[in-house]
């Protein structure tokens, strides 16, 4: 069962992936590179794709499928809906992650709600963890767990230019528990209006076994984006 859920999401991912390139209104595509250590597991690298659409009217979708040597695949799609207001937008999304780890799968359904402005976003949600072998024997449920994510745009004025500073535990593809969050600082420069070099750095708790610890997580990603 996992594994269908598993190769279901890489098929809605594909459509999206379609949509975004010639239908969207508004949207982009980012290949991005990454490297980085955990304290627990070593060294890790990687490579990611994610796509973003939003629609003039209700609609919007993001999503990202990302292969690293820890903790292997992982696929995450958002859609969601969204309605303009005069001092910014808010939306809501429901969330759905697979991610397989060599010998089990980790799949999770979430929905969460949020504002975004020209300065700063925040988000808040629920979401649902079930761990399954690969075997197919009995897993383990996490029925309740909180996710959000918090950033602040620090130069809004600069077109050629974006600078946020984020803590979130739910970012694309890294749907952590509540006690785990990320801080993460990214950096974009539009050589082109449409086109974008980003580069950011992040640091984490480290935890396993649903404990936390004082050793530390730290990645670093440099990405080409795509915008429209």
């Amino acid at each position: 069962m996992p594994k269908t859920i598993f190769k279901a999401l890489i098929i809605v991912f594909s459509v999206m992936l379609f949509i975004t390139e010639v239908k969207a209104q508004e949207g982009g595509i980012k290949a991005e590179g990454i490297a980085g250590r955990n304290a627990i597991f070593g060294f890790f690298a990687g490579a990611e794709i994610a796509a973003d659409y939003a629609a003039p009217a209700w609609f919007q979708a993001r999503g990202a499928f990302r292969y690293t040597s820890f903790p292997k695949y992982t696929l995450d799609l958002r859609p969601g809906i969204h309605r303009g207001l005069k001092s910014g937008e808010i939306y809501a999304e429901t969330l759905f992650i697979g991610t397989f780890q060599g010998r089990s799968y980790n799949l999770c359904a979430g929905i969460d709600a949020g504002y975004r402005s020209k300065w700063f976003w925040v988000s808040l949600g629920y979401y649902y963890r079930l761990m399954m072998p690969s075997d197919g024997s009995n897993g383990l449920s996490e029925p309740a767990n909180i996710m959000y994510e918090a950033g602040v745009t620090l130069l809004p004025e600069v077109q050629a230019w974006d600078l946020n500073i984020i803590i979130s535990n739910s970012r694309l593809c890294e749907l952590e528990r509540f006690y785990q969050p990320s801080l993460i600082i990214e950096g974009t420069y539009y050589p082109l209006p449409y086109l974008g070099i980003c580069a950011s750095a992040a640091v984490k708790r480290a935890g396993i076994f649903n404990l936390s610890s004082n050793n530390y997580q730290e990645y670093f990603s440099l990405a080409i984006e795509y915008r429209w």
